[in-house]
């Protein structure tokens, strides 16, 4: 299974620490999960750095931008820290633009959606990722949400060229349940970083 690190963090100590440990135990274009959050639209403020993404090299990052949708285009998110932003599909009311500025960044453009989503949430065509968001956004070690699991297999058989995400509570047994009902990706944070050897938490994760 394929497992990309979450960096949820609220201070520079914990968000330096932490990519250095992906990268030390990260195969060499691995990706990592940065979450961004503005203290606006959700209940916490995250600490990122894009000079800090940018140092650690030999990684792929994401960016999942819960922030106040009218700072989706400012240039810190397209200035080639981050290879690939995921947008709140609830929150975007210009896709076209955003998807033609992260083309000609060279940016991939994901479509966020939440547990409670199905048929009634249209994407553009160009979206070939879809996160599935499994709990509230901001908060970093929640419990998985049950009903993205019918989300995940909704979206897997309307979006079949999508890459399918699923991010929140998951440990070995929401990643496996995940899979089994189409999931593409796992992302994790609390269950990596909370463990006493993230490395190893990381591999439990990609064995399922």
């Amino acid at each position: 299974m394929k497992v990309h690190p979450a960096i949820n963090c609220d201070t520079r100590d914990c968000f330096v620490k932490r990519l250095k440990k992906a990268r030390a135990f990260l195969p060499a274009e691995a990706w990592v999960h940065i979450d961004v959050s503005d203290g606006v639209v959700t209940s916490t403020h995250s600490y990122t750095d894009e000079e800090v993404v940018k140092s650690i090299t030999g990684l792929r990052y994401t960016a999942h931008l819960m922030i106040d949708p009218q700072h989706y285009q400012d240039e810190r998110w397209f200035s080639g820290a981050y290879h690939r932003l995921l947008f709140d599909a609830h929150k975007v009311h210009d896709w076209p633009s955003l998807i033609k500025k992260a083309k000609e960044n060279g940016i991939e453009v994901g479509a966020v959606v939440t547990a409670e989503d199905g048929d009634e949430i249209i994407l553009p065509k160009d979206i070939t990722i879809v996160e599935v968001l499994a709990v509230h956004p901001g908060l970093s070690g929640q419990i998985f949400d049950a009903r993205a699991l019918s989300t995940i297999s909704t979206f897997k058989k309307q979006y079949k060229h999508a890459i399918l995400l699923v991010d929140g509570g998951v440990d070995p047994h929401v990643g496996t349940l995940a899979k089994q009902a189409g999931a593409d990706v796992l992302i994790s944070g609390s269950y990596i970083w909370d463990s006493k050897n993230p490395e190893k938490a990381y591999q439990e994760l990609k064995h399922i």
